[in-house]
């Protein structure tokens, strides 16, 4: 009998609960903070936000469970793909919100997927010509382009409100830029081997922010 290839061999269950908990955690962050960080920008209320949010985490499951076990010899990849929101679109879909409204932002998405789909098996051709310093600095220029908004619900969207720049909001997100810097080195330190980005824990980072200080942001309420 062939020996199993090591990616293909199955993990004590101990390992495996551990590696799931991980894809969960890193999967909620980046699911959760897109429509928080949309939502506020684009001035949504509490109630709007909640809705993205759940939509956001019931999509993300259903093309999880399919990307693992796969629909027919044509959908999902059948391998152990945790899919997310993606921060890519965030800034168009944010300049589409402040210019046209909401149901503007629903038809660009709709029409984008059907392009996506469609656009799918001939870009599976030519992403070897895509080396990772090309997806690096488009990443880059992603994080860059967030910057003002990650501001805005640290220090607030109001320059004339009371609370604006308040120390408490510094405090808040320097505390969470430490915590999570501490927390990925003690996991590194002890050999955890959690994957953790740049990017994952800016948005780690600006969540928490708005969670933990939801009495302080304005959602434009």
């Amino acid at each position: 009998m062939a020996t199993p290839q090591s990616v293909d061999t199955r993990l004590p269950f101990s390992r495996l609960l551990l590696f799931g908990i991980q894809h969960v955690l890193i999967m909620y962050t980046g699911c959760v903070t897109v429509p928080l960080v949309f939502g506020a920008a684009a001035g949504l209320d509490r109630t709007t936000i909640g809705i993205l949010i759940g939509a956001d985490l019931l999509v993300a499951g259903l093309i999880t469970v399919v990307q693992s076990l796969g629909v027919g010899r044509v959908v999902g990849a059948r391998l152990p793909i945790v899919c997310g929101a993606t921060f890519v679109a965030l800034t168009p879909m944010i300049l589409i919100a402040q210019q046209y409204g909401l149901p503007a932002v629903y038809g660009s998405m709709l029409i984008g997927g059907v392009v996506g789909v469609a656009l799918a098996w001939p870009f599976a051709l030519i992403v070897r010509f895509f080396p990772p310093l090309v997806s690096g600095t488009v990443l880059t220029v992603v994080g860059i382009s967030l910057i003002g908004v990650a501001g805005g619900l640290i220090v607030g969207s109001d320059a004339k409100a009371a609370s604006f720049g308040a120390p408490g909001r510094i405090a808040v997100a320097a505390q969470i830029l430490l915590t999570s810097g501490i927390t990925l080195a003690a996991a590194t330190s002890f050999g955890l081997n959690l994957v953790f980005n740049h990017t994952r824990i800016g948005a780690f980072a600006r969540s928490r922010t708005v969670e933990s200080g939801s009495e302080r942001v304005d959602f434009g309420q």
